[in-house]
């Protein structure tokens, strides 16, 4: 008998009890593997430093629930970097089947930092139109999003004070899964209004849009959902070079 046919006879249930412990032990005894900071975080990352406090924050999820494993770490992390420093938020999606999840993920930070809706950032939510939408704040940001996602009026805004347009916003970032994403913003609105942008996107995007970043049009981070992680991580843990990867990221490879 080879080594083929004997390994096609093994009982399934020795199978389940080899992947159930692979799933286990990383959860019981983490790996912590090391993840080197990338350039494309670093950027966005040392970018937000730079913005002082009440700085206009633009932060676009442009994604669904489907894509949520590898962009909704990266919102949470940029969140919570804009909010510590201090900036003004403004959210919003292009992707209506994203809208509930964007609004969860933009209130949960929120909260988490204490910081209060209507005065300290604003969820805009979804309007109709897809990349009209960008074409339609770059001339008036008030006609395209007359009210909020709570239905509250945008005008009269504290956080909004003093911006009428895209022009007026300081840094913005696409968390993009596909089109409207990244690269709507980068054509429609980036040299237009003359404002730094920076992205993130699932895996299989990143080769699409590392042309961008390589012509220094743009600080996109072309990556997985370690983008995320790495930025957070030195945030909180004193600028670390490193951060580890958890257990989760074990049973993603072991899928693979």
């Amino acid at each position: 008998m080879t080594f083929a046919e004997r390994m096609l006879r093994i009982d399934r249930r020795i199978i389940f009890l080899v992947i159930g412990l692979c799933t286990l032990l990383p959860l019981l005894y983490p790996v912590g593997l090391p993840i080197k900071i990338s350039p494309e975080v670093r950027g966005v990352y040392d970018y937000i430093e730079t913005l002082p406090e009440g700085s206009v924050f633009l932060l676009s999820l442009d994604f669904d629930p489907a894509s949520k494993p590898e962009l909704h770490p990266q919102a949470i992390s940029l969140l919570r970097h804009a909010f510590r420093k201090n900036l003004r938020v403004i959210a919003m999606t292009l992707w209506v089947s994203g809208t509930g999840m964007a609004d969860q993920v933009v209130t949960q930070v929120a909260r988490e930092m204490g910081k209060e809706s209507g005065k300290d950032y604003v969820f805009l939510g979804w309007s109709p139109g897809g990349t009209a939408v960008i074409i339609n704040m770059g001339q008036d940001l008030y006609g395209a999003f007359p009210a909020d996602y709570n239905g509250k009026p945008t005008k009269g805004l504290p956080v909004l004070q003093g911006i009428a347009s895209l022009r007026d916003v300081n840094y913005a970032v696409s968390l993009g899964a596909g089109n409207p994403g990244v690269e709507a913003w980068y054509v429609f609105c980036k040299d237009k209004y003359k404002f730094e942008l920076g992205g993130g996107c699932t895996g299989v995007m990143a080769p699409g849009l590392y042309p961008l970043l390589r012509s220094g049009s743009s600080s996109v981070t072309c990556s997985i959902c370690r983008c995320a992680t790495v930025p957070d991580s030195r945030a909180n843990q004193g600028h670390n070079e490193r951060c580890r990867l958890k257990p989760s990221s074990v049973r993603g490879w072991q899928q693979a």
